[in-house]
């Protein structure tokens, strides 16, 4: 749950500012060995490398970032978006899934 209580957040916010449309979150993430010890729980993977995919959803739709190397030391950090997740549009969105409704609710709020 990573955009989830910024995003209620948002909602809270007064009148105009509420549903102003300019809230995307991203979340980027720097895979490194300290950072692999730490989602490991502090255990050492025996000196080899670990690998990293992250999965993740919005809505009904799901994306999946490249694989990154603890030991990587040119690699870009990982990119984590809602846009990373979105069809670019509607027809495309109904060819990938056709059972999601993509239109919001009469309350502001995404459907789900």
């Amino acid at each position: 749950m990573i955009f989830s209580p910024n995003r209620k957040a948002a909602r809270g916010l007064p009148g105009r500012y509420a549903n102003a449309g300019n809230y995307e979150p991203t979340v980027s993430l720097t895979f490194d060995a300290p950072t692999a010890a730490r989602l490991q729980g502090g255990i050492n993977s025996g000196g080899q490398p670990a690998t990293l995919i992250v999965i993740y959803s919005y809505g009904d739709f799901r994306a999946a970032t490249t694989v990154a190397r603890s030991d990587d030391l040119a690699a870009k950090p990982i990119e984590i978006s809602r846009d990373g997740c979105l069809p670019v549009n509607k027809v495309v969105a109904f060819f990938s899934n056709p059972s999601p409704t993509l239109m919001p609710r009469a309350d502001g709020t995404d459907a789900k």
